[in-house]
């Protein structure tokens, strides 16, 4: 019966393990993969880019959130409009021992210009389908914020707080939203497994 308890709790193990990496996704390799997947395909060049907000978790993360304006200069698929919106995020992360990993929107601004694989994330803004589905051209040139002008577009009336840990580039990242309650059915099966194998060894 141990031994049966043991081997399901390593079941559901793998169960786990394996349907979280299934929902962090391949992604697609090929323009025709992500087209598949997107509502817009375009030319554009990012043209303004401005800060929309603050979500501060006092001690642990202050995501400031950005949107770039896009002007369409060449409309592959799905009718786009001539100018539009991708929100992203900007993280400052307090501590910086705690790890998430997942497929955030990348930085996009003034100056970058490529080809766009886009899908409608509603209320006129869209976002990548995959981290990769930006090729840029040779002629673009992004022209990124340091963190001290981030702080201060977020800021434009007070001290901005001061952070010491950034978050780069979307994607895998230093991030407080680490999945914790996704770890839960591991911990609890690890917890049960030790249960049984001390029992096990008690008799």
């Amino acid at each position: 019966m141990n031994i049966v308890r043991s081997g399901f709790c390593i079941g559901l193990m793998g169960l786990f393990l394996t349907t979280t990496v299934a929902w962090a996704g391949i992604a697609p390799q090929t323009e025709e993969e992500m087209e598949a997947l997107s509502s817009l395909v375009v030319e554009a060049e990012v043209v303004s880019v401005a800060v929309v907000g603050v979500t501060e978790v006092p001690d642990e993360v202050q995501r400031v959130h950005l949107e770039a304006t896009l002007k369409v200069t060449y409309d592959y698929l799905g009718g786009s409009p001539e100018t539009l919106v991708i929100p992203f995020n900007w993280d400052f992360i307090q501590p910086a021992d705690v790890v998430s990993c997942g497929f955030t929107e990348p930085h996009h601004w003034v100056g970058e210009k490529g080809k766009y694989f886009l899908w409608d994330r509603g209320e006129g803004t869209y976002g990548q389908v995959s981290y990769d589905a930006m090729f840029e051209v040779e002629e673009s040139d992004p022209q990124p914020w340091t963190a001290e002008e981030i702080l201060e577009a977020a800021y434009p009336t007070e001290e901005p707080p001061t952070q010491d840990n950034t978050s780069g580039a979307g994607g895998c990242s230093m991030g407080a939203g680490s999945p914790a309650n996704g770890m839960m059915p591991l911990v609890f099966c690890l917890l049960l497994m030790l249960a049984t194998i001390r029992r096990s060894t008690a008799l």
